[in-house]
This record gives structure tokens, sequence and C-alpha cells, in this order.
């Protein structure tokens, strides 16, 4: 749900939505030791197919389409949720910072839902990003407006 948060006299805006995806294993910066072994279609259609569902979910969401106006500058943060490890062709990170790699095509799909003005560091900000274990799969995404200081 948007909201809208009054701090020393400013106002935030902030969206929360939680998506029942998950990377595909080949974008994993694990995936296939040697890089001859990674095939690099299969990588671009699993980044361009993750995009896409990040957009859909968004545009599917009413809090995201309550959002009329891109965050000119935000704070991303993800909490990925996953239950166990699977042979389903979907990536269960264990560390953070490989999940951060994995989850590129979620900051593309933002862009792509009109949430965010562009994904480069003058627009988007890397926030807190957790791995969790849960039954029910998938992310958790926050967007916070970031206010510039006065």
């Amino acid at each position: 749900m948007p909201t809208s948060e009054v701090l020393a006299g400013e106002t935030t805006r902030e969206v929360t939505v939680f998506m029942p995806i998950l990377p595909k294993t080949v974008l994993s910066p694990n995936s296939g030791e040697r890089r001859s072994r990674r095939d690099p279609w299969a990588i671009s259609g699993a980044k361009m197919e993750m995009r896409a569902d990040v957009a859909n979910c968004c545009l599917a969401s009413d809090d995201c389409r309550a959002i009329t106006e891109p965050f000119e500058r935000a704070r991303v943060s993800v909490t990925l949720y996953w239950h166990k490890r699977k042979s389903d062709g979907f990536y269960r990170p264990m560390d953070v910072p490989n999940a951060i790699y994995a989850l590129k095509p979620l900051y593309d799909g933002l862009k792509d839902a009109g949430l965010l003005t562009d994904d480069d560091y003058l627009h988007m900000e890397l926030g807190p990003h957790f791995i969790e274990r849960s039954e029910r799969e998938g992310l958790l995404v926050v967007i916070s407006e970031i206010e510039e200081a006065a």
C-alpha cells in the first residue's frame, strides 16, 4: 500500500509489493563454473522473462498502480523468500551478493512498470537485501522515495 509519512516536514512516498517469482537458475553468478558453459541465449531469455514478470506483477498490484509519477530517486529493498532447494530451474541463493546479481532484471522491471525513473546510480540506490526461509516463495520489494536534502 502506498503510504505517506511526515518526517521533519517532508512527505515520503513508499510502495510495498510481494511478487511470487524467483530468478531462474541460469541468472546465478555461479551457474556454470566455466564461462563457456553458460548459454548467453538462455541468460538473455531468463532476464527478459523475469523483467516482464516483475512489470506484470507491479501492474497487477493496486498499490503500484496508485503511484502516478515514477520515483525520481528511490531506495529499493528486497527480501527473497524461499523454502528449500529444488531442481526446478529457479535460483535460491544462500548469500545476498549473489542474490543481488541475479535480481538485476527486477530493477529493470520496476523501471518498465513506471515506478522508477531509471535504475542508474542517480535515480536508484540499493537498500537492505535479505534472504529468508519461508513456506511462501517470492520477492517482497519495498520502494521508498529519497528526498533531496535542502
